[in-house]
């Protein structure tokens, strides 16, 4: 299962937090697939070039997802200006 949890800021300057999707894995747990979905959701709700931090645990796999994402939806973005990741222990 793979979950997308959006926060932003509102136009009157509230903080929101939304689960965009949770979605289930289908095929086997791992960087390709992962990024793949991801990648997929992404794209769904049009939010690609707002992007500034993704939170994800320390699975190595993780650090995969995201450079496949750069590749596949922002590679107008060079690797020392993407947006940081941030882990969870």
């Amino acid at each position: 299962m793979i979950s997308v949890i959006v926060h932003y800021i509102y136009h009157s300057y509230t903080v929101q937090t939304r689960l965009t999707a949770l979605r289930d894995l289908h095929d086997f747990y791992n960087d390709e697939n992962v990024a793949n979905l991801v990648v997929k959701i992404i794209n769904e709700y049009e939010f690609a070039d707002r992007l500034v931090y993704f939170t994800l645990d320390n699975v190595s796999l993780n650090d995969i997802c995201v450079n496949e994402f750069f590749i596949f939806v922002r590679s107008d973005i060079f690797s020392r200006e993407r947006p940081k990741r941030r882990l969870c222990y």
